[in-house]
């Protein structure tokens, strides 16, 4: 393998025929005005300023090596087997958001000075931009030197075309960059609009005076071993990058087409919401860079880190001799799951599955993601799934209520996948996950019994220990249940919020009543703890009157009465028609706690 290492000019980059040619694994074009296209136009500026100055205006000459220079960074190219005569074809290994970028400038700066009526300078820099027609075959987008990766190709040819037509692509970096450009060389121009050299000064500058490293592998090097090197930092994006480079070089050394097996299999996964970030834990990654997390911890059963999911991917499709297309619909497979987990609406009917879902979004459980790949992707049977899923739910709603610790959930969730593997699809697939989380030796990952539970729910203050978000959702799934089978069962009304039927300030209009227990004489004590128990919380709406919140019962019970559509208040006023004291909170969570049993039921009720 040769590698030649050049510092070259753009000028000498893009003045004879070549075609840079951008591989389908490559990244989208993601370059963006206040990281990338600002900091360059101010370089660009500086240096043709200078360059203005050192000449006075072009009334004087300077030795080429007194000129003003800019390095722009470094780019990996390969040379590409071409017939002969035929135009030079590189392939861009790394650099491709560098070229691109520079291609938008000089095309830019090149339809500014076409449009007024600057035609030597304007040619000059089109022969940087478009190749001849002597050298355009068939396809006519071999005039244009980049070629990007498929998902740009659109807004590129929209965007380098002077005359282009139609309707303009939303949402591109790549247009947006193009006219950025513009508008920043039409200004530059009208400020120097005296300098009657300005326009070749900003011309040479762009051809001459910036510098970029080129490293030109021979054809015979692996462009994907020098891409995994090149790329090898352990940032989350690029090992997203890493998996469809090596699919890609897999699919071509299989002989099918790389173009062709990216727009089929790879190409969805550049969407905006495969790239959008989200917060997991203390991080945010991209929505695609998690799932591939998940998807191969689910398919090797093994806790990983986030920067060896490139590693583990390789040493799946190989040591499973899959090939790139069963490899690739695996990860389809998964991932229409995996979209489905995160972009889950909680409305709709309560099935099994949507409640579930529906608390893994309100608690933000993300950590399950393995396991739930592998239920829905290893044909369990409907009635098996919908077992693991009442399982998974009472064991994350029973831990959150009980307060234990999330540390250590990631190896039950892989002990899990790696016993189903084990045990495979067919037998009962949910009771062996039932079997799995009650019989958890380690104290902190034991499911919850129902003593515990309902000791939890009823007399251990809620308000202000349990996550007021968590809390709501509680609140919330327990009067969904209290309208099961009723006409109002899917008019859950909006903006609903936690309010306590005690007030925290009851001491103006809430007298003590001399209610005490053995425990606790102290009947201030007393309601102090109990205000903040669940049997004492409940949901209002926004038509609530919030200026009774604090007044004698009376006038809270009549208010609660006008929320009526809640059912947690028409239980409240049930049971509290002539008072509300630390009996009727007890009583209530009581209540409640028996109906969050028959949600959440325990193992044994499996």
């Amino acid at each position: 393998m040769t590698i030649d290492a050049n510092v070259r000019t753009p000028e000498q980059l893009f003045q004879a025929p070549i075609r840079y040619m951008v591989p389908a694994y490559q990244r989208r074009y993601i370059w963006n005005r206040e990281r990338q296209w600002e900091p360059l136009w101010e370089d660009v500026k500086r240096l043709a300023d200078s360059y203005l100055e050192l000449t006075d205006n072009g009334t004087k000459s300077i030795p080429q090596d007194d000129a003003p220079r800019h390095f722009l960074g470094a780019v990996v190219l390969q040379q590409e087997v071409t017939a002969t005569g035929a135009i030079g074809m590189r392939r861009v290994i790394d650099g491709q958001q560098r070229l691109t970028t520079l291609q938008i400038l000089l095309d830019a700066v090149q339809e500014v000075y076409e449009n007024q009526g600057l035609r030597r300078e304007a040619n000059l820099l089109e022969v940087l931009v478009l190749n001849g027609n002597l050298y355009v075959g068939d396809d006519p987008d071999e005039r244009f030197k980049v070629w990007p990766t498929l998902s740009d190709q659109q807004d590129f040819r929209f965007a380098m075309r002077n005359d282009a037509t139609g309707e303009r692509p939303d949402d591109s970096l790549i247009i947006d960059a193009h006219d950025y450009f513009k508008d920043e060389v039409e200004d530059w121009l009208s400020e120097n609009g005296e300098v009657k050299i300005a326009p070749e000064a900003l011309r040479l500058v762009l051809s001459q005076m910036l510098q970029v490293v080129v490293i030109d592998l021979d054809a015979q090097a692996e462009p994907q071993v020098i891409f995994e090197t090149l790329n090898a930092r352990g940032t989350p994006l690029m090992q997203a990058d890493l998996v469809r480079n090596y699919l890609i070089f897999k699919a071509r050394a299989e002989g099918l087409d790389e173009d062709g097996f990216n727009q089929k299999w790879l190409i969805q996964y550049n969407d905006d919401w495969w790239q959008e970030e989200e917060q997991y834990g203390a991080l945010r990654r991209a929505r695609f860079e998690q799932f591939l997390y998940y998807w191969v911890t689910m398919r090797t059963g093994e806790i990983i880190r986030v920067d060896e999911v490139f590693n583990r991917f390789q040493r799946i499709a190989d040591d499973h001799a899959e090939s790139s297309e069963g490899v690739a619909a695996s990860i389809r497979e998964a991932a229409t799951i995996y979209r489905h987990l995160q972009d889950h609406s909680s409305t709709g009917p309560m099935s099994r599955w949507n409640s579930y879902l529906t608390v893994r979004e309100k608690l933000n459980i993300n950590v399950d993601a393995p396991l739930l790949l592998w239920l829905h992707t290893s044909g369990v049977d409907a009635e098996q799934l919908d077992v693991a899923h009442a399982a998974l739910e009472s064991w994350f709603v029973r831990r959150q209520v009980w307060g234990r610790i999330s540390a250590g959930v990631n190896r039950v969730v892989v002990d899990i996948v790696n016993e189903l593997k084990s045990n495979g699809t067919s037998s009962g697939v949910g009771q062996l996950v039932v079997g799995l989380l009650k019989n958890q030796a380690h104290a902190p990952m034991r499911w919850t019994t129902d003593e515990e539970f309902v000791r939890t729910l009823v007399s251990v203050k809620s308000y202000g220990r349990i996550r007021r978000s968590r809390l709501f959702f509680l609140l919330e799934r327990l009067e969904v249940d209290l309208r099961r089978g009723r006409a109002e069962e899917l008019d859950l009304p909006d903006r609903l919020q936690i309010e306590h039927v005690m007030p925290k300030s009851w001491q103006q209009h809430w007298p003590l009543t001399g209610e005490t227990t053995d425990a606790e004489p102290d009947e201030r004590r007393l309601r102090e703890h109990w205000v903040d128990c669940l049997g004492n919380l409940t949901l209002v709406t926004r038509h609530y009157n919030l200026a009774a919140s604090n007044h004698a019962w009376a006038e809270k019970r009549d208010a609660l009465s006008s929320n009526s559509v809640l059912f947690l208040n028409k239980d409240i006023v049930e049971h509290g028609k002539d008072s509300w004291a630390v009996a009727d909170v007890r009583a209530r969570g009581q209540r409640l706690a028996a109906r969050a049993l028959e949600i959440w039921p325990g193992p044994d009720k499996f």
